[in-house]
């Protein structure tokens, strides 16, 4: 299991922000309420089956999710040359 501080923040805006609530987050993923409440005030770590549940349930990329739980290292920004190319 992991510890995230700033995870709880991070689930709470994207929940926030697609005026999703912790019910239905916890619905749509497969696990409780009470375990998205306690992930949102930082009161318990989260495994990574939870983590792919609550990407699969948010329709995110998994990679994401884990980089906001602090498991994987956040992506280096693009260059300005780099996004160009990317974009092309």
């Amino acid at each position: 299991m992991f510890i995230m501080e700033n995870f709880g923040s991070w689930l709470l805006n994207t929940l926030q922000e697609r005026n999703m609530s912790q019910s239905e987050l916890a619905r749509l993923a497969g696990i409780s309420k009470g375990t998205v409440s306690n992930l949102i005030n930082g009161t318990t770590g989260v495994g990574p089956d939870s983590l792919i549940a609550i990407a699969r349930a948010l329709k995110l990329p998994r990679d994401l999710v884990f980089e906001k739980a602090g498991i994987l290292p956040p992506k280096p920004e693009l260059s300005p040359i780099k996004r160009k190319l990317a974009h092309l």
